[in-house]
């Protein structure tokens, strides 16, 4: 038998000998960089609370700077109502939002103050209407709503020169509580109603004289609409007067 012959080049390796393996070390961390990540993570930790804090005592020390629901009732938020009304062809009156009563003339656009808003402080007063000659005032008080555009409150006449004040009352009762009360269409005229009755007052200084009897609460209603008339009609006062009416009023 002939043996096989050996490849040359060809190493020769024990069949009994296991291959070797080459031994890696474990990779080697990077403190390094581990740091600086750590690092950064810190700074922007502390940017945030420092930011929360600084937020937090702007907005503690200035509490109008947040809008709360109820501040959504409050003056500032509500819709001014001026009461704008004509005296004249060429002029009217209107109250601005401090309570100041001015006097308005359209065709030059000056303006003349009537009415300091102190003077309704002191009379308590809540509504106003100045009379056709622009020298009286009538300043309603403890107004008390009765339907949707009817109210009942007693009346000071305002002199607005003089600063004199009178009380609106018929001539048999004081501190009366009145349903209606208006100035007339010229100089100083003045009609009124208490207990479903009309009065009528031809000046400032005269007593008033009562022009109805009838009236009967919750049966006759001289002057004023009943509940139906006010809500269903928006009929408030049956009384009527305008410029052309140089003798009074027409019921």
């Amino acid at each position: 038998m002939t043996a096989a012959k050996e490849q040359p080049g060809t190493a020769r390796t024990p069949s009994n000998q296991e291959p070797e393996f080459p031994i890696s070390s474990p990779p080697q961390r990077n403190w390094k960089g581990i740091s600086i990540a750590l690092l950064v993570i810190l700074v922007v930790c502390s940017l945030i609370t420092m930011s929360v804090i600084l937020l937090t005592d702007e907005m503690s020390n200035s509490s109008d700077s947040v809008l709360a629901l109820g501040d959504l009732f409050r003056k500032d938020f509500s819709v001014h109502d001026p009461e704008a009304k004509w005296i004249n062809d060429r002029e009217l009156v209107y109250k601005n939002r401090d309570g100041f009563v001015f006097r308005l003339n359209v065709e030059t656009n000056e303006t003349e103050t009537l009415l300091e808003n102190s003077t309704f402080v002191t009379f308590k007063a809540s509504r106003y209407s100045v009379s056709p000659d622009q020298r009286y005032v009538l300043l309603a008080y403890d107004v008390k709503q009765v339907f949707h555009f009817s109210f009942t409150a007693s009346y000071v006449i305002y002199n607005i020169r003089t600063r004199e004040v009178w009380e609106l009352n018929p001539p048999e009762v004081e501190d009366s509580v009145l349903q209606y009360a208006e100035w007339g269409v010229q100089g100083q005229q003045l009609v009124y109603i208490f207990e479903n009755n009309i009065y009528y007052q031809p000046e400032v200084k005269i007593s008033s004289l009562r022009l109805t009897s009838s009236g009967k609460e919750g049966i006759i209603f001289n002057g004023i609409a009943d509940w139906v008339y006010e809500e269903e009609l928006h009929i408030h006062t049956l009384l009527t007067g305008g410029p052309q009416m140089e003798r009074g009023w027409h019921f």
